[in-house]
């Protein structure tokens, strides 16, 4: 009896634990989108929670070769060639979202007139990323861009968010920069009509998400890769070929 017991509640607790486990794509987690329109190709990306980390700096939130790759984006020649969008809404309809944007803007303005759209949208992109296996890692990837519930479709190919981000749409979305390795994205939360403050109060972006090359994701980056500029390469060949001639 006692081990019938044991058993029972062991099988309760499994249960329990896996019934408030945070399923993929749903309403509050972060997700990004990365898109080729050309290639009609669209990978989904779960972040989860990220505000559990927001005061956490260099916090890696998946790592290189857990995301995305060349393969995935049809016959594109770089990575750089892929557009990135991120978004998320805490619960359906209460009017609190986040968007990313491509720079650190002082003055982001919001159209609220179309939070409604945003959350059909928000919607039709949970229906599509959920029909499709979900991997370990939170992606999935062999979506079709020119699907009507796609991030393409439904956000926009800039990134107007449904409309929301009109006034600044040329900050939509981003591409990774094939020289630095990355892009930043500010990631800007909409509550009611308001935007809401970041770290401190002259900081409207909540977050930064830096999406790298080699597929990493990591949350509020502090480091700056520092590219090595083409005339200091020529320069250093050409200090080499003279200490080349001097030996000779």
């Amino acid at each position: 009896m006692k081990k019938l017991l044991a058993g029972m509640m062991a099988a309760f607790m499994i249960f329990a634990v896996a019934g408030t486990a945070s399923a993929a794509f749903e309403r509050g987690n972060t997700i990004l989108s990365g898109f080729v329109g050309s290639d009609n190709t669209e990978v989904g990306i779960d972040l989860g929670d990220i505000n559990l980390y927001l005061n956490e700096t260099n916090y890696e939130l998946k790592a290189a070769g857990t995301t995305f790759g060349m393969g995935d984006f049809g016959s594109i020649d770089s990575l750089s060639d892929v557009k990135f969008g991120a978004y998320s809404n805490k619960v359906k309809s209460n009017y609190n979202f986040s968007f990313a944007l491509n720079a650190p803007l002082e003055n982001v303005v919001f159209k609220g007139t179309s939070v409604n759209s945003l959350d059909s949208a928000v919607g039709s992109l949970s229906s599509i990323y959920t029909e499709k296996d979900t991997d370990e890692n939170g992606v999935v990837t062999g979506l079709a861009s020119s699907d009507l519930r796609s991030f393409y479709s439904v956000m926009g190919y800039l990134g107007n968010y449904a409309l929301m981000n009109t006034d600044q749409q040329e900050y939509g979305n981003s591409s990774i920069d094939p020289v630095l390795g990355y892009v930043d994205m500010y990631l800007y939360e909409w509550n009611r009509g308001q935007i809401v403050t970041g770290p401190d109060a002259t900081t409207q972006y909540k977050a930064v998400l830096r999406v790298n090359l080699d597929g990493s994701i990591v949350l509020n980056p502090t480091e700056s890769a520092v590219p090595v500029p083409s005339a200091a390469i020529l320069m250093a060949f050409g200090l080499i070929g003279l200490v080349g001639l001097r030996r000779k």
